[in-house]
């Protein structure tokens, strides 16, 4: 398990909301359909939250042009990374991704998301994100 903090910055705008929801991964590594939870992320307010190898966070765009973020591995000594994944959703197909980040044990990225429509937040072992 890993510790991480997501953060709407305190500039961004509470409207529309921003949902954070935790789905569970299949065994395949597809994402269950229907979250097990859903939070608002409201500005200012850091979230933290534990992230396993069978669970992934969605944080989806919304109406936003831009969604600005601050993520952070909170367990420097933990041997896996945080795989942040940014997607597109076609209205039909498959969902296309448009960017890939890995967060390193113990680091922070601050990001503004206004290409995808959906983050998707895993755990990935650090042996692999290095090899990215």
């Amino acid at each position: 398990m890993v510790r991480i903090s997501i953060t709407l910055p305190a500039f961004a705008s509470a409207e529309p909301p921003v949902e954070l929801d935790a789905h569970y991964v299949h065994q395949d590594g597809q994402l269950g359909a229907t979250p097990l939870r859903s939070e608002t992320l409201r500005p200012g307010q850091e979230r933290c939250l534990m992230l396993h190898s069978r669970l992934a966070f969605v944080v989806p765009r919304g109406s936003r042009s831009t969604l600005p973020l601050d993520i952070t591995h909170a367990d420097p000594e933990m041997p896996f990374a945080l795989d942040l994944q940014g997607l597109r959703v076609p209205e039909s197909g498959d969902p296309v991704p448009v960017f890939h980040r890995c967060i390193r044990p113990g680091y922070s990225l601050s990001l503004a998301i206004d290409t995808a429509d959906v983050l998707v937040i895993r755990e990935t072992p650090w042996s692999h994100a290095n090899a990215r």
